[in-house]
């Protein structure tokens, strides 16, 4: 069965990412506790969508830092000291997160949790 993943689950991946997964382990975990739905196509659809639309912002905020002081520091930085800065910025800034994730070759996503892991300590 097709589903798509509302939350993070350890064993199959990441929130928005669509897994073929047993029917049973669908309905008996997954669905009761919200951590999945199914994949129709109307979902389908919306996924895709949503991930387009992250893409794209992701690519405009990089051409807009592309060039500047800034990322060509940060592209030599550990991944944690990044995260560190990126934890420290404003929420506004989100685009520059993904841009400076971007711009390290590192997954957006996990360069992110690590900085909201930082920014809990």
């Amino acid at each position: 069965m097709k589903i798509i993943l509302k939350q993070d689950v350890k064993t199959i991946g990441k929130k928005d990412e669509i897994h073929e997964v047993s029917d049973g382990y669908a309905r008996n975990f997954l669905f009761p506790r919200n951590l999945a739905a199914p994949a129709d196509a109307a979902a389908l659809n919306q996924a895709r969508t949503k991930s387009e639309a992250r893409e794209h912002h992701a690519a405009e905020a990089l051409a807009e830092l592309e060039g500047s002081v800034a990322v060509d520091v940060l592209e030599n930085l550990d991944a944690d000291v990044a995260a560190q800065i990126i934890a420290e910025m404003e929420p506004d800034d989100a685009a520059d997160a993904i841009a400076i994730a971007l711009c390290h070759a590192r997954s957006a996503t996990s360069l992110l949790a690590r900085a909201e892991k930082q920014a809990e300590r």
